[in-house]
């Protein structure tokens, strides 16, 4: 006779229930992580005795485009070898670190550094890591679906990451803006994070 217990309704039930969770703190992550479309709205918050070009003005946002697309592929590697929630962490730490050495200078060097290097690589590293804990909590048929839902979350940050941050640069500047972000996404994401790195015993 197996000494193993038999599965129960209730079993299955809470780890429908966790799976869950940790989908929607994926989805939570990528609303935090998709603070990539406020540049637009930053870089129009950007005073004239900054002494920018309109050149200047686009090369932080292109940086960290680039440079979130390079470490996507490391990033998923080293989710797939150590497991999400170091890959996570380090994600949450580097874009609350990009946006605050951004707080804390006025040149295109330090953006490019800061939201650019910083934030563009913690995107990346979050991004690889918020999905595939997700799916492993469901059946192969719903592998899409969760992926759908989780992802889902990068592209509606736009919808009130860009009004918020002309609001907060309205009401206190851009310096006190970038500052906020880093400590809101720094500790949103890692709070989400610590839900979404989370694995069933089994797949």
């Amino acid at each position: 006779m197996s000494d193993e217990p038999p599965v129960t309704s209730t079993s299955h039930s809470n780890v429908t229930n966790l799976g869950w969770q940790v989908a929607f703190a994926g989805l939570g992550i990528n609303l935090a992580l998709g603070v990539l479309y406020s540049w637009s709205v930053i870089s129009k918050g950007i005073p004239e005795s900054w002494g920018w070009s309109e050149a200047d003005r686009s090369l932080p946002y292109s940086v960290a485009c680039l440079v979130f697309s390079l470490i996507m592929v490391p990033a998923g590697r080293m989710q797939d070898r150590i497991g999400p929630r170091f890959v996570a962490s380090i994600g949450g730490l580097l874009v609350g670190a990009g946006m605050l050495l951004a707080s804390q200078t006025t040149s295109t060097l330090g953006f490019i550094l800061g939201f650019g290097v910083l934030a563009g690589a913690g995107i990346g590293f979050g991004y690889a890591s918020a999905t595939p804990p997700a799916v492993k909590w469901f059946p192969a048929a719903r592998t899409g679906l969760i992926a759908g839902i989780v992802v889902s979350g990068f592209g509606l940050a736009s919808v009130y990451v860009a009004p918020l941050v002309k609001v907060l640069i309205r009401v206190s500047g851009l310096s006190m803006t970038m500052m906020f972000l880093a400590m809101a996404l720094a500790g949103s994401s890692n709070s989400s994070f610590s839900v979404s790195a989370r694995l069933p015993l089994t797949r």
